[in-house]
C-alpha cells in the first residue's frame, strides 16, 4: 500500500540521516545541521535556532579553552538528545567495554603466536648454535614492509570491530527514528483528515457506501448481540470492571473459561460529562474512524437500521500487530443500549483473514465481542463530574469440529490477535478521549464566540429593543378573524400542517427582521408529546406513558421526532419537557409528568431533552420550575409550603439532569412557595437558578404570570408594579405577556425611575440573543425545511406504537385470563372503546383535547385495533355509556344482553379530556355511572376485562374485585388502541410499570411486581466506595417479554430529615425469552446514599450519614427495616466513614 511504501523509503532516509547524525568518535556541527535538514519539519524547527547560534559562535572564536570545549561538547549532546538520537548515558562505558574486548582478542592471538614459536624452538633445539653479531640488528626492507602491513591489518581488524558495533547501534537508532516518524505520519494524516472534514464536509476522508445486501445475512450476529447484552453484567463482574472504582491505567488481558477466548479490558476516569462521553463512545464505534485506530480501511458498506441505535457493517481492512499485517473481511453489528444509569455499546463481528503477511493463515476465522460502558464515576463531585469509560474485547477462534489445524498457524494467529487486541484497546480509548477533548474545546470556543456575538448585538440595542427581546406575545394578536396573518399588527389556529405553519412563521419572520434591523424573533410552542399542533404529525403517548415505559432509549426517539416535526413547521422553541413530580393524584397535570420519582424523571428528562435538541435548531424548555406539582389540595396553581430539603433533594433533581443535558431554556410556574410567588422569588429565580445551579439559559414566565402578581397572587395592585417587582427581584429573561405589549411600556417606566437596572435587563436580552444565535436563527430564521415532508412517516408511527406497547400496564390477571385466544367470544363496550381522543387526553390537537377520531389521522382506537388483530367478525361492539357516567335504560339493557351472550366483556372506560385548571376535581373516584355500568355487565356472569384510559389514578371502587383482568393504558394516544389489542390477544407481552402510586382506597398500593433477587451484605468504608446488588429475573411465561427491574434504597434512620420509605435509585428494562433467567447487576455509589445539605444559595453539598442502609427489589417489597429482616428481596449495607452523624455535636458528616 502507498502509505507503507512511503514509510519504507522514509526509513532508508532516516537510516542514512542517522549514520551521518550519530558519530561514535567525533561530532561536527556542520554535519549535524546537514543531517537535521533530513528530519521532519517540526523537529528541524525545534533545533534550528540553537544550532545556528552555535555556528555563529564557532566562527567568531579562535583557539578554544578546555572549559569551552566541554561546554560545546555538552551542547552537542543536548542537541542530539533533543533530536531523539543521542540517548545512551552509558556510551563511554560501552566504548571502554568494546576496547577491552578488542584487546582480549589481540592477546589471544599473541598467545597463539607465542605457542607456535615455542614449538618451533623445541624442534630446532639440537641444531648448532649460530654465532650472533653483537651489532644492532637492522631488519631488511621486506621485513619492515611486512611489519607495517601486519600493523595495518591489526588496526583494520580493530576498526572493523568498532564499526560493526557502531553500525548495529546506529541501526537501532534508525529503527527508533523510523517508528517515531511513522507515528508522526499517522498523527499528521489524522489531523489533516480532520481539517479536511471541517473544511469540506461534503467530501469525508473515509468513504462509506450504503449497504445494499441482505440484512438476513446478519441474523446470526443479531443472535450473538442479544446474547452479549445478556452477558454484559456477568462479564464485567468476572473481570472486576463492575466494581472497580480506581482506573487501571493500562490494558489487562485474561483467558476465558476453558481457554475459549481471550479478553482485553481497561478502565479510565474521564473529566467529561456522562452524556458527552456516552455520545462520543457511540459516535466512535458506529463510525468509520474506529477502523483507522490500529489498522487501515480498504472498503466499507454500512446501514443504520430502523431498530434504535443499530448499525450493520461489512468491510475489508488491514489490521496491525507489531510488525505483522493482516487483511481481513468482517461483518459486524453495533448497537447502543441507553440505560438509566449507564450507556452500553456492544459490537459483535465475524472476521475471516484474507492474508497475513509472512504467515499462511487462510481458513482460520475468529469472532469478536466488544463492550464499551460509560457511567458516572464514584469519584465525581457536584463541582467535577467524572465518567468511567470501560472497554472490554473478547476474541475467540472459530475452530470447526473434525477439522485438523496446523498448530503453528493457530499459534501464529493467536499471537497476532493478542498483539493487535492489546494495542487496539489502547488506541480505542485514546481516540474517544481525544474526541471528547476536541469537542469540549470546540464547545468552549463556540460558547465564547456566541457570548461575544450576543454581547456585541445587545451593546447596539436601544432600551426599546432590549425590552422587545424580553417580550413574548400570542400569535392570536397578529391573526385576522379568519386566521390569516394580519400584517398590520406585527400563538393560534389548530390544524395547520407543516407547510401552512411555515408560511405563517416565514411571513412573521420576514416582517420582524425587516422592521427590527435583521434580528429574528423566536417562536415557541407546546409540543409536549409530539408536535401536537402540527396537523398530520404522529402524537405519542403522554409523558406519563414515557414514564411507564422505563425506556430512556425510546423516550429519546420520541424527543428527536417531536423536535424534527416542530422544526418542520418552522418553529425552533419547544415548551417542554415537563419535569414536575406527580405528587397529588387529584392534580390535573399528573399525566404531563414522567411520574412521581425524582430519579426516574431525571433519567427520562435527560433522554427527551437530548432527543429534542438533537435536531440542532431546537431549544428545549424545562418546565415548570420548581415545586409546581406539590399542590396540597390537588387543585392546579395552589400555593405550596416546602422545606429546602424537599426542594433540593426531590424537585430540583430533574432540572439538574436537564441542565446537564444542555437544555437551552426553562419556564417558571404559576405557584407561590412558602408564600412568595415564584415569578418574583429571589431565592428561587436568582439564588437557586443562577447561583446554585449556575444556569445561564433563558428563563421565561408561564402564561401571563407577571400579570398574575396582581390578578392571581394579589401581592400588588397594578401591572406596572408587578413588572417592577419581577424584574428587580429575579433574573427572569422573558415575559409571556401574552396579549399586548404593555410589558414594554411598564418596563420602560421602571427604568426611568430605576436606571441602575438597565444592565440587568441587558443581561437578559443577551441570553435571549445568545439562544437565537445557538439556534442559527440569524442564518436560517425559519428552520426545518428539510423535514417538511417527513412529518407523519411510518417510522414515526412505529416508535409511537412501541411506546404504547411498553407503557401499557397489566394490573390484574386472575387465572391467566389474558391473553385471549383468537376466536374467543368477546363483547367490546365502553365510552373509550372507539374514541381516540379519550386515549390521548388534553394537549392533543388542542389545549383541552378533543373527543372522537376525526382529528387524529394516525390514530387507532381499541375497536379498530381489535379489527386489525382478530378481524371485524371476531367480536361484538356496542356502547351505551357516556364519559360522565350517563346511560339510558335502553342502552344498558342492550349492553347487558350482549354481555350475557359472550364469555368475555372488554369494558373500556376512563376520563374525559382536560388540561390544567379546567381539569380540577374534588373527588378522585370515577363517575359512579361508569362503575354501575360495568358492574351490571359483570352480573351476567361474563368475565370482565377492564381497560382504563385516564390521566390520573382514579378510584375504581368495586371494579378491581369484580374484573377478572385490569389493563391500564394511561394515555397512550394515537397508537394506544392498536397496542392494547395486541396485548389483549397475546401478540405483545405487557411490560409497562406504573410510575406513580395508584390508590385503592385512600393510600393503599395494589400493583404487584415479580422478581427473584440475590444481594450481598457489605460494608462501605468511605464515600468513594461502591457496592453491587445482583438480581435474577426469570420469564416463566410462554411469550417473550420485557421487564423493568427496580432497586430501592431505604435509610431507616437519618437525622438530617425524616427518611422516605423507599427511594428509587436504579432501574433497568430487560428483554427475556420464555424460560430464560437473566442476572441484572446494579452498582451503588455515594450518589445513591447521600442527600443535599438543605441550604439554597450555598451550592449543592452532598452529605451522607454513617449507618445502616437497606436495598429492596420491587416497589411493594416490605423489608420490615425496624425489626429483623427476613425478606429475601432485601439486603443491608453499612456506611462507615468514621464521621459523626449529621447534626450531632455540631459536626456534619463527610461532605463531597
Amino acid at each position: 500500500m502507498a502509505l507503507f511504501q512511503q514509510e519504507d523509503e522514509e526509513e532508508e532516509g532516516v537510516f542514512e540521516a542517522a549514520l551521518s547524525f550519530v558519530d561514535e568518535f567525533e561530532f561536527n556541527t556542520g554535519d549535524a545541521i546537514s543531517s537535521l535538514n533530513q528530519l521532519p519539519t517540526q523537529r528541524r524547527q525545534e533545533t534550528s535556532v540553537s544550532l545556528s547560534n552555535e555556528v555563529a559562535i564557532g566562527g567568531a572564536v579562535g583557539p578554544l579553552s578546555r572549559e569551552e570545549k566541554r561546554r560545546r561538547q555538552a551542547e552537542k549532546k543536548r542537541l542530539l538528545r533533543k533530536a531523539g538520537i543521542y540517548s545512551d548515558p552509558n556510551r563511554a562505558r560501552n566504548e571502554q567495554t568494546r576496547e577491552i574486548a578488542f584487546l582480549r582478542e589481540q592477546m589471544d592471538k599473541l598467545q597463539l603466536n607465542l605457542k607456535v614459536l615455542q614449538a618451533r624452538k623445541h624442534q630446532n633445539g639440537a641444531k648448532a648454535l649460530v654465532p650472533v653479531n653483537t651489532k644492532t640488528h637492522r631488519p631488511s626492507l621486506w621485513q619492515e614492509q611486512a611489519m607495517r602491513q601486519r600493523r595495518r591489518r591489526e588496526q583494520a581488524e580493530c576498526d572493523n570491530v568498532r564499526l560493526k558495533l557502531a553500525v548495529e547501534r546506529q541501526r537501532k537508532v534508525a529503527d527508533s527514528l523510523g517508528v517515531l516518524i511513522r507515528k508522526r505520519t499517522r498523527q499528521l494524516n489524522n489531523e489533516c483528515a480532520s481539517l479536511i472534514n471541517q473544511c469540506c464536509v461534503d467530501h469525508p476522508a473515509i468513504a462509506v457506501l450504503d449497504f445494499c445486501g441482505d440484512v438476513e445475512d446478519f441474523r446470526g450476529l443479531f443472535h450473538l448481540l442479544d446474547e452479549a447484552y445478556r452477558d454484559v453484567d456477568s462479564i464485567f463482574m468476572a473481570n472486576g470492571l463492575a466494581t472497580m472504582s480506581i482506573p487501571i491505567g493500562d490494558v489487562h488481558m485474561r483467558e476465558g473459561v476453558d481457554g475459549k477466548y481471550l479478553e482485553f479490558f481497561t478502565y479510565k476516569d474521564l473529566p467529561f460529562g456522562l452524556q458527552d462521553t456516552a455520545q462520543a463512545s457511540w459516535d466512535y464505534f458506529k463510525g468509520a474512524e474506529k477502523h483507522m485506530a490500529y489498522g487501515n480501511l480498504y472498503e466499507k458498506a454500512a446501514k443504520s437500521l430502523d431498530e434504535p441505535y443499530t448499525v450493520i457493517e461489512e468491510f475489508t481492512k488491514e489490521v496491525y500487530s507489531n510488525t505483522s499485517r493482516a487483511d481481513v473481511k468482517m461483518r459486524q453489528v453495533v448497537r447502543r443500549y441507553v440505560e438509566a444509569d449507564r450507556d452500553v455499546v456492544i459490537r459483535v463481528s465475524h472476521a475471516a483473514p484474507i492474508e497475513v503477511k509472512n504467515k499462511v493463515l487462510r481458513g482460520l476465522t475468529h469472532n469478536v465481542r466488544g463492550f464499551a460502558i460509560t457511567k458516572r464515576s464514584p469519584a465525581s463531585t457536584p463541582s467535577q463530574e467524572l465518567t468511567q469509560l470501560q472497554l472490554c474485547t473478547q476474541i475467540a477462534l472459530e475452530l470447526n469440529d473434525g477439522v485438523t489445524y496446523d498448530p503453528k498457524n493457530v499459534r501464529a494467529l493467536t499471537n497476532f490477535l493478542i498483539a493487535h487486541g492489546l494495542k487496539n484497546t489502547v488506541v480505542n480509548c485514546e481516540y474517544i478521549e481525544n474526541a471528547l477533548a476536541d469537542h469540549a474545546l470546540r464547545r468552549r470556543i463556540a460558547d465564547d464566540v456566541y457570548d461575544s456575538q450576543a454581547q456585541a448585538i445587545v451593546d447596539g440595542f436601544s432600551v426599546a429593543q432590549v425590552l422587545g427581546q424580553m417580550t413574548q406575545i400570542n400569535i392570536g394578536q397578529v391573526l385576522n378573524s379568519d386566521y390569516s396573518l394580519n400584517e398590520d399588527s406585527i400563538d393560534g389556529k389548530w390544524g395547520w400542517n407543516a407547510t401552512e405553519w411555515r408560511a405563517i412563521v416565514t411571513r412573521i419572520q420576514e416582517i420582524t427582521m425587516e422592521e427590527n434591523g435583521g434580528h429574528p424573533m423566536v417562536y415557541g410552542i407546546d409540543s409536549v408529546h409530539g408536535a401536537i399542533y402540527v396537523s398530520g404529525a404522529v402524537i405519542f403517548g403522554q409523558e406519563i406513558n414515557s414514564g411507564a415505559s422505563f425506556n430512556p432509549d425510546l423516550v429519546y426517539q420520541v424527543g428527536a421526532i417531536t423536535g424534527r416535526d416542530t422544526e418542520a413547521a418552522g418553529i425552533p422553541w419547544i415548551f417542554g419537557p415537563i419535569l414536575d413530580l406527580a405528587q397529588n393524584p387529584l392534580w390535573a397535570r399528573t399525566y404531563e409528568t414522567f411520574g412521581e420519582d425524582p430519579y426516574l424523571c431525571s433519567v427520562l428528562g435527560d433522554a427527551i431533552i437530548r432527543g429534542l435538541q438533537s435536531n440542532n435548531q431546537t431549544a428545549a424548555c424545562m418546565k415548570h420550575f420548581v415545586g409546581y406539582s406539590k399542590t396540597p389540595t390537588g387543585h392546579d396553581r395552589d400555593g405550596v409550603t416546602m422545606a429546602d430539603f424537599d426542594l433540593l433533594n426531590n424537585f430540583v433533581k430533574p432540572y439538574q439532569a436537564g441542565i446537564a443535558a444542555g437544555a437551552l431554556s426553562t419556564m417558571e410556574n404559576y405557584i407561590s412557595i412558602n408564600g412568595i410567588p415564584v415569578v418574583a422569588n429571589t431565592k428561587i429565580l436568582e439564588d437557586l437558578v443562577r447561583n446554585d445551579l449556575d444556569y445561564d439559559g433563558v428563563v421565561v414566565t408561564d402564561w401571563a404570570e407577571i400579570n398574575n402578581l396582581k390578578d392571581w397572587h394579589r401581592v400588588v395592585d397594578t401591572y406596572d408594579e408587578a413588572v417592577r417587582l419581577s424584574l428587580t427581584r429575579t433574573a427572569l429573561d422573558m415575559s409571556m405577556v401574552p396579549y399586548d405589549t404593555e410589558f414594554i411600556t411598564y418596563a420602560t417606566e421602571m427604568l426611568s425611575n430605576y436606571p441602575e437596572y438597565e444592565s440587568r435587563l441587558r443581561e437578559s436580552a443577551k441570553r435571549v440573543i445568545k439562544m437565537k444565535i445557538k439556534l442559527g436563527l440569524y442564518e436560517t430564521p425559519v428552520p426545518g425545511a428539510d423535514y417538511e415532508y417527513l412529518v407523519g412517516n411510518d417510522d414515526d408511527k412505529a416508535v409511537a406504537l412501541e411506546l404504547a406497547r411498553e407503557s401499557i400496564v397489566l394490573l390484574k390477571n386472575d387465572n391467566n385470563i389474558l391473553p385471549l385466544a383468537n376466536g374467543s367470544s368477546v363483547f367490546l363496550t365502553g365510552h373509550s372503546a372507539d374514541n381516540i381522543g379519550y386515549q390521548c387526553g388534553g394537549w392533543s390537537v388542542a389545549w383541552q383535547g378533543y373527543s372522537g377520531n376525526d382529528m387524529f389521522p394516525n390514530g387507532v382506537s381499541v375497536r379498530q385495533g381489535l379489527e386489525n388483530v382478530v378481524g371485524n367478525n371476531s367480536f361484538t361492539y356496542f356502547n351505551g355509556l357516556s364519559v360522565n357516567g350517563n346511560y339510558t335504560s335502553e342502552d344498558l339493557a342492550t349492553a347487558v344482553a350482549l354481555a350475557s351472550q359472550h364469555e368475555y366483556t372488554i369494558a373500556v372506560i376512563g376520563e374525559d379530556t382536560y388540561a390544567e385548571k379546567p381539569g380540577d376535581i374534588d373527588d378522585l373516584a370515577l363517575p359512579a355511572g361508569q362503575i354501575a355500568y360495568v358492574e351490571a355487565l359483570a352480573a351476567t356472569g361474563t368475565k370482565v376485562i377492564l381497560v382504563l384510559f385516564e390521566g390520573r389514578p382514579r378510584l375504581l371502587d368495586t371494579l378491581p374485585d369484580t374484573a377478572s383482568a385490569v389493563v391500564h393504558g394511561l394515555l397512550a394516544c394515537e397508537l394506544g388502541g392498536q397496542a392494547m389489542a395486541e396485548i389483549l390477544y397475546g401478540q405483545v407481552n405487557p411490560s409497562g410499570r406504573l410510575p406513580l402510586t395508584y390508590p385503592k382506597d385512600s393510600a393503599n398500593v395494589m400493583i404487584p411486581y415479580n422478581h427473584r433477587v440475590t444481594t450481598k451484605c457489605t460494608t462501605v468504608s468511605g464515600p468513594d466506595d461502591s457496592l453491587t446488588a445482583s438480581v435474577f429475573v426469570t420469564n416463566s411465561g410462554s411469550v417473550a417479554g420485557k421487564e423493568t427491574v427496580m432497586l430501592f434504597v431505604i435509610q431507616p434512620y437519618r437525622l438530617i430529615s425524616v427518611p422516605e420509605v423507599k427511594m428509587l435509585r436504579k432501574f433497568k428494562k430487560i428483554d427475556l425469552e420464555p424460560g430464560i433467567t437473566q442476572e441484572v447487576t446494579f452498582t451503588l455509589t455515594a450518589d445513591d446514599w447521600s442527600v443535599y445539605d438543605p441550604q439554597i444559595g450555598s451550592g449543592f453539598n452532598q452529605v451522607a450519614e454513617d449507618g445502616t442502609f437497606v436495598v429492596a427489589i420491587k416497589p411493594e417489597t416490605d423489608c420490615d427495616v425496624y425489626n429483623t429482616i427476613t425478606n429475601d428481596l432485601c439486603a443491608q449495607f453499612t456506611l462507615n466513614t468514621g464521621s459523626v452523624n449529621f447534626g450531632i455535636n455540631g459536626t456534619t458528616s463527610r461532605r463531597r
